[in-house]
């Protein structure tokens, strides 16, 4: 499994549709996770990657959220 992370804080994010996106603030920053060709029996394993990765950069209470928090920025799954 592949997953992009993006801190939207510093960069640029374009969603792209036919991928799942969930978000994240850890440290007071937010993260854009969006999965790279996942197959759909992948899906389920998307939470555990994004919980793994909150463990690697010491952050594990970070909430994992369906929707761009942004004002104005909204993306279904």
């Amino acid at each position: 499994m592949k997953i992009r992370v993006h801190c939207l804080d510093n960069d640029r994010f374009e969603p792209n549709n036919n991928e799942i996106q969930l978000f994240g603030y850890a440290q007071n920053k937010l993260y854009a996770f969006e999965t790279i060709d996942i197959s759909a029996e992948d899906a389920l394993d998307v939470v555990g990657a994004i919980q793994w990765y909150a463990e690697y950069i010491e952050f594990p209470e970070m909430e994992i959220l369906p929707e761009d928090p942004r004002p104005g920025h909204s993306v279904a799954m």
